[in-house]
């Protein structure tokens, strides 16, 4: 059949042609549709489904979200929340510094209980706090010395004064200061506080005026919430006013070692370890070393061989 022919038939049969094509374009369109459409219920359903009317009333306090009773979301759709206003930033007249130091100190040897007596002693005068303290005796004999490390609380007032006197404790080997600005961190915080008290308020109201026992539920597991964010917004703003009213310092005290505490007799096993490293060694190098030896003399033998043979021609 010749090509001419070939189209004469599809000419003839075009239907049969289009059908198949059409069956492939409505089948396409339908699957796009469905998805589409499940797309836009799953998407509807989601946001149905967000807890209190979908109102995100409470995103900050807890980090997942009460599930409500569906009557308790009609009753917070119906009670309009508003959110509350933000709280001016409280005027600050001073920065909030938070101060803390850290220093190491050498003292002679055999003055150790002296020296930290003195610095027990700065500490009870300047009515500070001893957080804490470590001291431990390292090495045996003459390498025998102590340490101790100490964290102090002071109040922020004081702390120029008792850095002066802890400097007189021996030798300062090191010492570093570091001075934080927390007072945008304080407002912050002071803010937020503020803005959620206001939020809890407007939930205690809500609870009042709620009726049915669906409602009240709902709501309450929102106070409940509310206040413990509001707890701990409170002990952050505690925490941070704290390192302003307190600063604290790390000292460290070390005794000084033995001028004679590196010195040792050598023991008989460290000198026969020492020998027989040497002996192992002398044996390592000749082994290495006698192939290159050998070679080198079989060229010399070699060379005096053909330089006698040309002499005696």
């Amino acid at each position: 059949m010749s090509i001419k022919d070939q189209f004469m038939k599809l000419k003839d049969n075009w239907l049969l042609i289009l059908l198949p094509l059409v069956l492939i374009f409505v089948v396409a369109i339908g699957f796009s549709g469905i998805s589409w459409l499940m797309g836009s219920l799953g998407s509807s359903s989601y946001e149905d489904s967000s807890g209190y009317g979908g109102l995100g009333i409470y995103e900050s306090a807890s980090s997942a979200p009460v599930p409500a009773p569906s009557r308790a979301n009609s009753f917070m759709k119906e009670s309009s929340i508003s959110t509350p206003s933000e709280v001016s930033a409280p005027e600050v007249n001073d920065r909030m510094i938070a101060k803390t130091a850290r220093m190491e100190t050498k003292v002679k040897r055999g003055t150790f209980l002296e020296e930290e007596a003195t610095l027990k002693s700065i500490v009870k005068s300047s009515d500070a706090i001893m957080l804490w303290q470590n001291v431990e005796t390292y090495g045996k004999g003459s390498a025998k010395y102590t340490a101790g490390r100490y964290q102090i609380k002071i109040d922020s007032n004081k702390y120029d004064a008792i850095i002066s006197q802890l400097k007189s404790i021996g030798a300062i080997e090191s010492f570093t200061e570091n001075a934080e600005d927390v007072t945008q961190t304080y407002t912050d915080i002071n803010i937020q506080l503020e803005n959620e008290k206001k939020r809890l308020k407007r939930y205690e109201e809500m609870y009042k005026e709620a009726t049915l026992l669906e409602d009240k539920i709902g709501i309450s597991d929102r106070i409940f919430n509310q206040e413990n964010y509001i707890k701990y917004l409170e002990d952050t703003l505690k925490n941070v006013g704290d390192k302003v009213v307190y600063s604290t310092i790390d000292i460290t005290i070390t005794e000084l070692k033995s001028g004679y505490a590196e010195l040792a007799f050598v023991s008989l096993s460290g000198l026969v370890k020492a020998f027989v490293d040497s002996v192992s060694g002398f044996i390592y190098i000749f082994i290495v070393l006698l192939p290159w030896t050998l070679g080198l003399w079989f060229i010399i033998f070699v060379i005096r061989k053909i330089r006698r043979r040309g002499k005696k021609k």
